[in-house]
């Protein structure tokens, strides 16, 4: 049972030992990197560990990844052989419960390079690690801890609340109520609006832009039509928002990165981007924009080839076509010099608040294989999180589009922690559980998902996963903007405000969202202690400060202990 399996590029596989060391709590189980083959590949990590068989009580704890389910459980239910793959894991543990007693799995060595393996086989329930070395040598020993847990800790919850604890006893991450400075307190009070005020077709039609073949942007609003948007966020009596402004750089959203000045002149320019922040803090709203140090498109003005990403076969290594055409990943040890350029000048503006820089905390960390800048991903955490202070440093505060785990020490509020918990979910899977706010509620802001932005025009699950995953509000302006055959990641549905008519409506739908969160502010600083099921359809979410609701998916009225939910509801507890 204590073997790993190494596969090798000729297709062929190897069990090798794993050394055991017992500890106060629990034992880890170390491949030492001396012993990898070389060239493997992947390394299955004790893939008969834990296991279980159909008819057992209890079930197998997944965290989503970059494939972008919801974390889950599987119970040991009868089902049909099936296998999921969580790559790119959002957080570095996985977990078992079976037959009252559990265990939580952390990967302590290679944490950037795992994946877990959940499947079950003639009625045989597994759950591993597989590590994807890709025939590189591994730049740390293979580790895995795991820790046996019992009575009420024997649960997802439990397993979730014991990794917090061992993040906060390595000072790897503090609450956010012992690190509030006046940036992270005012927007711990505030709702967030995002604005995209220009940008150019997506998806391109020219796919290597040049500044004079580059598709013409279209403007959406002008920082004067911004400053008009204050002035109605004010009448209608919401005094506090953060306000992030998307495509205020040249040639909009996602234009010329990793160009961003001179400011877009369509939009205002630089003169009139002064005049909007300064009416914004005079205001007493809190004002931050948009930045981008992980793509690169031909077309701007700083083009450099030897800023990217390089594959295996020096390759340049690429993207998606975006906004500026055919977008290149810029190796993360680069990053951090590129945004030392431009941060300080964005700064200058005098934006202050938890200023956004786009992708980093939402891609599983990369490899670069140019070897003037050689990155693994331990080496492209590193640099990442050196981007996250210098943006906290400069602004008082950082966010970012994804919640990844080792972004947690650095980040301030997530604009999305999965982009997929209303829709079809992987076969195993049983039950979504809000495992990263279970962990991470109370130290990081985040919105659930990005079907839950502008929540207050979404579905009525919406609404319900919104409230039970204890999200902090985010209203997003123009948040549909693609075309063609992509997808709206953040809904068919959306909030303008390019007409007075439509930014009279948007603002009525914000002081809903505003009014609505005046009772859950408070709670963005409480941990998530618990969440279960109560039936099927119904679940249970409690707080550190002591508040506990239930929502009620199903269609007929939750009835227990005089507490009565009606179906698409949820209800407070203890009021």
């Amino acid at each position: 049972m204590n073997f790993a399996t190494i596969h090798l590029s000729d297709g062929s596989s190897r069990p090798v030992p794993v050394s055991i060391t017992d500890q106060v709590s629990g034992y880890t189980a170390r491949l030492r990197r001396e012993a990898m083959l070389p060239g493997a590949v992947s390394v299955d990590f004790m893939p008969d560990h834990l296991t279980a068989r159909a008819g057992d009580d209890g079930y197998l704890v997944v965290p989503h990844g970059h494939r972008w389910s919801g974390s889950f459980i599987s119970l040991f239910t009868e089902r049909p052989d099936t296998e999921f793959v969580s790559s790119g894991c959002i957080l570095p543990f996985f977990g078992i419960r079976q037959e009252g007693q559990a265990v939580l799995a952390v990967i302590t060595g290679m944490p950037y390079d795992f994946e877990v393996v959940a499947s079950v086989t003639g009625g045989r329930y597994r759950i591993f690690a597989r590590f994807q070395l890709d025939g590189d040598a591994p730049y740390e020993d293979l580790s895995i801890q795991f820790i046996p847990l019992s009575g009420q800790d024997a649960t997802y919850a439990g397993m979730a609340r014991r990794f917090r604890q061992m993040q906060l006893d390595r000072g790897i991450v503090k609450p956010l109520k012992d690190r509030l400075n006046p940036e992270l307190a005012y927007a711990v009070q505030a709702v967030e609006i995002r604005i995209r005020l220009g940008w150019k077709p997506v998806p391109s039609p020219v796919l290597e832009q040049t500044v004079t073949t580059e598709p013409p942007m279209h403007v959406a609003m002008t920082f004067r039509q911004v400053e008009d948007l204050l002035d109605q966020l004010a009448e209608a009596g919401i005094d506090k928002a953060q306000i992030c402004l998307v495509g205020w750089n040249q040639k909009g959203h996602d234009g010329r990165w990793p160009q961003a000045f001179p400011v877009e002149e369509a939009l205002g320019g630089e003169d009139g981007l002064r005049h909007l922040i300064a009416k914004a803090q005079q205001m007493g709203y809190q004002i931050v924009c948009h930045t981008n140090h992980s793509d690169a498109y031909r077309v701007a003005d700083s083009w450099d080839e030897r800023d990217l990403i390089k594959n295996k076969d020096g390759s340049l290594s690429k993207n998606t076509v975006w906004s500026g055409g055919q977008m290149y990943n810029i190796c993360p040890a680069r990053s951090v010099e590129l945004a030392s350029q431009m941060l300080p000048r964005v700064a200058e503006l005098g934006f202050r608040g938890l200023h956004y820089v786009d992708v980093l905390s939402v891609v599983h960390p990369r490899k670069c294989h140019d070897p003037a800048h050689p990155q693994h991903r331990g080496q492209t955490v590193a640099n990442l999180c050196q981007v996250m202070e210098q943006s906290r440093e400069l602004f008082g505060g950082f966010s970012s589009e994804g919640t990844y785990w080792f972004a947690a020490g650095h980040l301030d509020f997530g604009l999305y922690v999965t982009f997929n918990l209303l829709g079809k979910q992987p076969e195993i899977a049983d039950r979504i559980v809000p495992l990263w706010q279970l962990v991470y509620h109370g130290i990081v802001l985040s919105n659930p998902s990005s079907e839950t932005v502008n929540v207050p025009i979404k579905s009525w699950q919406a609404q319900m996963v919104f409230h039970e995953h204890g999200g902090r509000p985010l209203i997003y302006l123009q948040s549909k903007f693609v075309s063609g055959n992509r997808v709206n990641w953040m809904g068919e549905q959306d909030l303008t405000a390019d007409t007075p008519e439509a930014m009279a409506a948007s603002v009525a739908k914000i002081k809903d969202t505003y009014v609505a969160y005046q009772d859950a502010r408070a709670r963005q600083l409480a941990f998530m202690d618990e969440h279960d099921y109560l039936t099927d359809k119904v679940c249970r979410t409690r707080y550190s400060d002591g508040s506990e609701f239930v929502y009620n998916y199903g269609n007929t009225t939750y009835s227990a202990a005089g507490l009565e939910v009606l179906p698409h509801t949820w209800s407070q507890v203890n009021q």
